[in-house]
């Protein structure tokens, strides 16, 4: 925008917000500046609050970024960077930077009475960092710094959303530093009865003395007038900067979003007190970056805005599953194919060790197993191996995946984690809103309790006592820790071990029994009207674990 750019409003009428959850959608806009470079006092009196800012500020831009209620801090930002103030003027409030006309005072306590201070030099930054954008880098991001000699402690960096020259960024590092330096000295001056027409952020020129100060405060005190003045920056010659190389970044294809939301078991070794979702969201083109999210947990009459999307996820569709598996483990025998998104997805090998750390674990229907071998076959389309199945306690998910299920690469900064309220059971809508989409994209997710319950009991064992008796006996696993770290146990990640066993027999009613302990005693006398079915599962703090199976005999 320029100074010839006046557009500061947008009026829509009779807009329909149906398909926008009856909200008001994110809207961007892009205003084209006129092609000579534009002065932060032009940019304040198109879109400031500042009546007349009148000089150039000090800082010429080929362009700047601005959108919403964010104008006013831009210009403040743009502003604060150049060194400038607000000032009372002729025709209005304008923007000054550095030396220039400024009033001659007299003071009138010069001597003992006068009151000077000067702050040490090692409060003020080493180093001012400048990060821009360039244009003779195709407007990608630049960075220029200033460093003074000296003691210090810390370094101050300036983000400017604004376009300039390598040139003026170093400009505005090496102003930004000198100015902060002479601003270490500060003055307090009596001018006399004249001094009563000198506003803040005025200049002023002390009598008998060299430089220009600013006014920082304009007071009556005891019936004198004073003044508080800081020391103004002698003008930096305009330095000499180069851009650096350029690095031409492609301009790609956005295309549409693909969203997809689930609950699962929680990959991370944390207890979860609550049911989360998981919500992983792509495009159909390398060019699709994020996209707003909303949720609804009441079919839709109302939405929530819950954040951006995650970075983008490498995720696609199964072509053909792995099929069943009697090892629960490593799966040698099956392979699983899968179309990714697009051609710019990839995917990787995994040693054994990366694979015990956790590498390469994917979702592929309902069952997360991790590959060791991904072979590219061409279009976007891979053939994994090395398989190890059943993972985080999914084993009862072997086999069910099929042609057109979802698959997803589990990587922490590519999901995003949606916490729902502590025993929420239901559905939820998720509904994903690109900045260039010109519909949302949607997906239903069931919460069911699979990150928060434990995971099933696993390892049955039966031993016959003399007297007929079966000790069945199990192996607990906790959601608390997947990994055999340590040599022992496993923590129980809920309040209390505690167990229920489900007990059946064709043409009778079943019964249950329970258990705080890894193991139960069947009866002589339960074996004798025939076999028995059991369903073994461990209750945790919020919801029971899926069922471990066990047949057993009559006698």
């Amino acid at each position: 925008m320029s100074g010839a750019s006046r557009c500061r409003l947008c009026v829509f009428e009779n807009m329909e917000l149906a398909d926008f959850g009856n909200r008001i959608p994110s809207l961007t806009f892009e205003i084209v500046a006129d092609s000579e470079p534009v002065s932060i006092g032009a940019i304040a009196r198109d879109v400031g609050d500042i009546a007349d800012a009148g000089g150039d500020a000090g800082l010429w831009l080929d362009g700047y970024s601005a959108y919403g209620g964010s104008a006013r801090a831009v210009i403040e930002r743009l502003a604060d960077a150049a060194g400038a103030w607000p000032m009372q003027g002729d025709t209005g409030v304008q923007l000054a930077v550095g030396s220039g006309a400024a009033t001659n005072v007299r003071d009138h306590d010069r001597g003992a009475g006068a009151i000077r201070t000067l702050t040490p030099a090692d409060r003020v930054p080493t180093r001012v960092t400048v990060s821009h954008y360039d244009p003779a880098r195709d407007y990608q991001a630049g960075l220029q710094s200033s460093t003074r000699p000296g003691s210090g402690y810390r370094n101050e960096a300036i983000e400017l959303p604004a376009a300039l020259s390598a040139a003026a960024a170093k400009h505005v590092a090496d102003s930004r530093l000198a100015q902060m330096m002479a601003e270490r000295e500060r003055r307090t001056i009596c001018p006399g009865w004249s001094g009563l027409a000198i506003a803040p952020g005025n200049r002023v020129r002390i009598e008998g003395e060299s430089g220009i100060w600013r006014v920082g405060v304009a007071a009556l005190d005891h019936a004198r007038p004073t003044l508080e003045l800081i020391a103004i920056a002698p003008a930096q010659l305009m330095p000499v900067a180069a851009s650096g190389r350029v690095l031409g970044a492609p301009d790609l294809i956005e295309g549409t979003t693909v969203l997809y939301a689930c609950e699962m078991p929680n990959p991370t070794a944390a207890s979860l007190a609550a049911p989360r979702l998981l919500v992983f969201a792509s495009g159909t083109e390398a060019g699709w970056r994020r996209a707003a999210l909303s949720m609804s947990m009441d079919g839709g009459a109302s939405w929530e805005a819950i954040g951006a999307t995650a970075a983008p996820a490498i995720m696609g569709t199964v072509e053909s599953g792995p099929g069943a598996c009697t090892l629960p483990v490593e799966d040698r025998h099956n392979v699983v194919v899968v179309q990714l998104g697009h051609g710019a997805m990839q995917l990787n090998d995994a040693s054994p060790a990366a694979l015990d750390a956790g590498a390469n674990l994917a979702l592929v229907g309902d069952e997360l197993l991790q590959f060791g071998r991904a072979e590219p076959l061409g279009a976007g389309r891979w053939r994994l191996s090395t398989l190890w199945r059943g993972r985080r306690g999914t084993e009862h998910a072997i086999g069910g995946a099929s042609a057109g299920d979802r698959f997803v690469l589990l990587e922490q900064d590519r999901a995003k984690p949606l916490d729902l309220p502590a025993g929420f059971r239901g559905s939820v809508a998720i509904m994903a809103m690109s900045a260039n989409a010109a519909e949302p994209a949607t997906a239903d997710a069931v919460a069911d309790g699979a990150s928060t319950r434990p995971p099933s009991p696993v390892a049955p064992r039966q031993q016959v006592q003399p007297d007929g008796a079966i000790v069945l006996r199990w192996v607990r696993r906790s959601r608390g820790g997947w990994q055999w770290i340590d040599g022992v146990d496993a923590p129980i990640g809920e309040e209390a071990e505690r167990y229920t066993l489900h007990f059946s027999r064709s043409g009778e009613d079943a019964w249950i029994e329970s258990t705080s302990e890894a193991l139960f005693t069947v009866p002589t006398a339960w074996r004798d009207a025939g076999p028995l079915t059991v369903e073994i599962r461990q209750q945790g703090d919020h919801g029971a674990s899926l069922p471990l199976f066990a047949l057993i005999p009559a006698i």
